[in-house]
């Protein structure tokens, strides 16, 4: 969970609300300490948050020549996003805390555009408090209904493959009888190697 937080904190698109759902989801099974997931899971936030920061601050502005900073934001993003910054300061980290997938982009324009660190990571831990609680007790609640949910879906799973072969099935009765239909029909002076035997008639017998 901590490499998980750390790596997504660094702009890699990954989902902390997975690792933290996933944490809730072992401490209530006992699988781990609740106090020290907690801990690890807002340690990890903060480290790989703080890292991005100083490492944007340092670059500068020759960041937004990067290619994953060109993908998620362009350049009327990043001027409606500049001011933000220059109207609301820190607020701006608050709330680009929940904003999955700008997240890691709108934090490395706050430090380029002169939020102090303190600020910054004030802003960014007081976020947390609301977000990994919430996600980390989705994972604590629903913890038991995991089991039924993977239950129905393997339940669900061999319904959709018994659905696929007789879909398969049908489609293979369906295309031999078409080709049954389409097959041509052998004409009856084809049937015999030879030239038809015409039968004598009464009168053509010869007179006894």
């Amino acid at each position: 969970m901590f490499a998980w937080i750390l790596v997504a904190g660094l702009g890699l698109p990954l989902p902390e609300d997975v690792a933290m759902i996933s944490g809730g989801i072992l401490a209530h099974r006992g699988i781990t300490d609740l106090y020290i997931t907690l801990a690890v899971l807002s340690t990890a936030v903060l480290i790989g948050d703080s890292i991005l920061f100083f490492v944007a601050r340092r670059i500068g502005a020759a960041i937004y020549k990067r290619k994953w900073m060109q993908r998620v934001m362009t350049a009327e993003r990043r001027q409606r996003i500049e001011q933000l910054i220059e109207r609301y300061g820190a607020l701006v980290v608050f709330g680009a805390r929940h904003v999955a997938g700008l997240r890691g982009a709108i934090f490395a324009m706050c430090a380029i555009h002169g939020i102090s660190y303190i600020r910054f990571i004030v802003a960014d831990a007081l976020a947390l408090a609301l977000s990994l609680p919430l996600f980390f007790g989705i994972g604590w609640w629903f913890s038991d209904s995991i089991d039924r949910v993977k239950e129905q879906t393997a339940s669900l799973e061999h319904w959709i493959m018994a659905g696929v072969a007789a879909v398969a099935l049908v489609a293979i009765l369906l295309h031999g009888l078409f080709s049954i239909r389409k097959r041509p029909i052998p004409h009856p002076s084809s049937l015999s190697d030879g030239p038809a035997n015409t039968p004598q008639t009464d009168s053509q017998s010869p007179a006894s």
